[in-house]
C-alpha cells in the first residue's frame, strides 16, 4: 500500500470513530477537533470548537450510515466528502504535529441521490 493510501485508510478510520460518537452524543468526539475548528452544521451559524461539541454531546441521533464519497489529500490536508441520508458533508483533517485533527467541516441538505 503506498503511503497516501495508508493515510486516506487512517482518515477513513478516524471518521468512523468520530462518526460513532456523533451518532451517540459523546463528548468523546472532541478528542478529533482541532483547536482552531470551523464548522457550519446544515441548522446552525458557524461552529467553533467548543460550539460544535456543545451542539453534538448529549444528544443521540438515529441516523444511516456515513458513505464516503471521495478523498483527497494534499501534504498534511486531507478532505473528505461525505453522504449521510439527505445531507452532503465535507471535512477538512489537518496534521497537527504527528496526529490528525478535524479543522472544519460543513453540512447542507441535498437531493438523496447525486
Amino acid at each position: 500500500m503506498i503511503r497516501s493510501e495508508r493515510i486516506a485508510t487512517h482518515i477513513r478510520a478516524l471518521e468512523d470513530e468520530y462518526w460513532q460518537a456523533y451518532r451517540e452524543g459523546n463528548r468523546s468526539c472532541r478528542e478529533f477537533i482541532h483547536d482552531d475548528f470551523l464548522g457550519w452544521p446544515r441548522d446552525k451559524l458557524p461552529q467553533d470548537k467548543e460550539g460544535i461539541v456543545a451542539h453534538i454531546t448529549g444528544r443521540r441521533r438515529e441516523c444511516q450510515a456515513v458513505n464516503c464519497a471521495a478523498i483527497t489529500l494534499s501534504n498534511s490536508v486531507a478532505l473528505v466528502l461525505f453522504a449521510r441520508d439527505a445531507n452532503r458533508i465535507c471535512h477538512t483533517w489537518i496534521k497537527d504535529e504527528d496526529t490528525w485533527k478535524l479543522l472544519g467541516g460543513m453540512s447542507r441538505h441535498g437531493p438523496a441521490k447525486p
